[in-house]
């Protein structure tokens, strides 16, 4: 099957908002910041921001990769409600250091995320990216 022209390409994150933004600062801060706990903030950019982490804790990978889908469905929903040109592909980038880890992940993906986006989508080309580079899958035409 030969792919439809893509005059264009929409790229968006799937990801946990200010979470994702306090982790980064506080690996910056402090050399390191855990994976999946909490990052608490305190204070303001003009009084001075601390960082700390709530109890350590882990997560099943089960459970990362239902996070993981719950947060590709939301970029996905987000750029549905929006319009675009004919011919334009979404990509949409999320975290599968973790997920990638659970039996059937690529699958298990792409039947959540691809049956929403057929039914409501005008994109002519759906790209999930996993930013580990563990899951690629491309929807219509392959899972890899």
């Amino acid at each position: 099957v030969k792919p439809p022209l893509v005059t264009k390409v929409e790229i968006t994150q799937a990801h946990e908002g200010e979470q994702d933004f306090l982790r980064r600062l506080m690996l910056q801060e402090q050399g390191r910041a855990p994976y999946t706990s909490e990052i608490r903030k305190k204070g303001t950019k003009h009084t001075g921001i601390t960082l700390s982490a709530a109890e350590l804790s882990a997560e099943p990978v089960e459970a990362e990769l239902s996070k993981q889908i719950q947060l590709i469905l939301e970029a996905l929903n987000r750029k549905i409600a929006k319009t675009y040109k004919n011919n334009t592909a979404l990509l949409v980038m999320f975290s599968d250091v973790i997920a990638s880890h659970a039996p059937n992940a690529s699958e298990r993906i792409q039947d959540s995320v691809i049956s929403e986006w057929q039914k409501q989508s005008t994109f002519e080309i759906l790209y999930l990216v996993g930013s580990s580079q563990k899951i690629f899958i491309c929807s219509p035409f392959s899972s890899l």
